[in-house]
């Protein structure tokens, strides 16, 4: 495009020349006036009508022709930027945008002093501190800061997903070549609030090398150099991880908010509440996360170690330390679809109800997934579906509201128990002895009535060892433990807290 601006231009200049020249010559006037670009000005003044339109096409002529000589000269300083080796031809260099600091002896001696130890950097003029690397989508991304948006941040489109890296990968990029992974570079001005970006597709150097670690990272090693006006760069070892989850001082920072914050806070939540072997995996399924509210709900779902599998909904809230599973908020949530029914067996009668004697209740395993109506000895009922089941209490889904809860119920409090077939249990023997066994020489004399009794029936605030504090009414202080019942929906949920955990117990209102 340049090369032609120029020979237009020069062209347009000689043919306005020589018919200027030929003007003069037939008026009679000096013809050296004319040809020197500027001496002929007044001549062409005082006989505009002869020499006006020639005149202004040879300046057109020399306009277009310094046009294309400031091009040629552009074209040459930013090829003029790409060293390339004795030998060596660089092919597309036209359309490589890099810088001299790219190849030069100082990014060089950094990046020897870098190769080897943790990952450190500049980047659009400030050092990194606190580098945290993530794979996420194909993109490798080193950041720094702890806002959803980072403060700094170069992010490198590699393609690569995180389940296909099964061994140690590689990848070299040098300044000269064409089709290079794209790399983003972001940083926040001073006084504003939203990052600025710039893209760049080539020019830069790479040496990034990748190997799985653990099922949630990848170690590698980086020397990268980019073609920026401030001379960024990134060198050293690093750990990273396949989610967005933000790390202090080596341990999850709960307080950072971000969807797989809670669906990390929600999945800890959850191996708490079930005895250790019993869950097979946790797949998080939904994340809803309201920012400004300070809260938020995740729906999960449960695989044991069975094969059976349920759905549940907890909902989180935003506490000083960090997010937090809202006590009473689990339940039910959508549960898997349907299968297809089965014919049932025809019921043979059984005449009048009988009840079966039932001294363990463990022996209620086999009606897992059954429908019982559990009577207490204080006469409450209570219909739901048997869960799972342990040797001193049991547990059952029940319908509340729009969705669903599950309940204990503790086996010294259970009288009887029935199926919809007519089937019927009598508790024979509770599991939990009421009577105490009789005191042998040498043993501790019993200790003395705890001091939490007073407080039955009344709305109390439980704090535990691990800093949680928990609402409800007391509902009963037997055999080592508290319980507790919570309002859920339209019913209510009892939680079971161990003597020896409890620090503080008071009285709300």
């Amino acid at each position: 495009m340049a090369d032609w601006l120029v020979v237009v231009g020069v062209s347009m200049a000689v043919m306005a020349t020589v018919g200027l020249i030929r003007q003069a010559a037939w008026r009679g006037h000096s013809l050296v006036l004319f040809i020197l670009p500027v001496a002929g000005l007044q001549q062409v003044q005082e006989n505009w009508e002869a020499y006006g339109r020639l005149a202004l096409l040879r300046v057109a002529g020399l306009a277009i022709t310094l046009a294309g000589l400031g091009l040629m000269y552009v074209d040459y300083r930013e090829n003029a930027t790409i060293p390339s080796m004795p030998g060596q031809v660089v092919s597309g260099a036209a359309n490589i945008t890099s810088s001299p600091f790219v190849r030069s002896s100082e990014a060089a001696l950094l990046m020897a002093r870098g190769e080897g130890h943790p990952l450190t950097g500049r980047l659009h003029g400030t050092d990194l501190t606190t580098p945290q690397a993530t794979l996420v989508n194909g993109v490798l991304t080193v950041h720094q800061g702890n806002g959803v948006l980072p403060e700094l941040s170069v992010s490198l489109l590699l393609n690569w997903s995180a389940e296909a890296i099964r061994e140690r990968r590689t990848l070299l990029v040098s300044p000269w070549e064409e089709q290079a992974p794209e790399v983003h570079l972001s940083w926040t001005p001073a006084g504003q609030q939203y990052p600025e970006t710039r893209i760049i597709s080539n020019g830069y150097r790479l040496d990034l090398a990748l190997a799985p670690r653990d099922p949630g990272g990848f170690s590698g090693t980086i020397q990268l150099v980019l073609p920026d006006e401030k001379n960024s760069y990134l060198v050293g070892d690093f750990t990273a991880r396949t989610n967005h989850l933000r790390y202090r001082n080596g341990k999850v920072d709960a307080a950072f908010d971000h969807p797989d914050t809670l669906a990390w806070v929600a999945e800890q939540y959850l191996q708490t509440q079930f005895p250790a072997g019993v869950l097979q995996n946790v797949d998080v399924e939904n994340v809803i996360l309201r920012r400004a509210a300070g809260e938020g709900r995740v729906e999960v779902r449960l695989i044991r170690s069975d094969g059976a599998s349920e759905r549940r909904q907890l909902g989180l809230e935003k506490t000083p330390v960090g997010w937090a599973v809202t006590p009473g908020s689990m339940t039910g949530g959508r549960q898997p679809p349907p299968e297809p029914p089965v014919q049932p067996e025809p019921v043979k009668p059984r005449g009048p109800a009988t009840s079966e004697p039932l001294t363990d209740l463990l022996a209620l395993a086999p009606l897992t997934g059954t429908e019982l109506t559990v009577r207490e000895s204080s006469g409450r009922e209570r219909t739901g579906v048997l869960t799972r089941v342990a040797s001193d209490r049991l547990w059952l889904r029940l319908a509340l509201g729009a969705g669903n809860a599950e309940i204990a119920v503790d086996g010294a409090h259970i009288d009887s128990l029935g199926s919809r077939d007519g089937r019927r249990w009598q508790v024979a023997t509770p599991t939990i002895s009421d009577t105490p066994p009789p005191a042998r020489p040498g043993d501790d004399p019993v200790a003395p009535e705890t001091p939490y009794q007073a407080l039955l029936g009344r709305q109390v605030r439980v704090t535990t060892g691990d800093g949680k504090t928990q609402e409800g009414r007391l509902q009963a202080v037997e055999g080592g433990r508290i319980t507790l019942t919570v309002p859920v929906g339209a019913g209510t949920v009892e939680y079971f807290h161990a003597l020896p955990d409890i620090v503080s117990m008071e009285a709300v209102r």
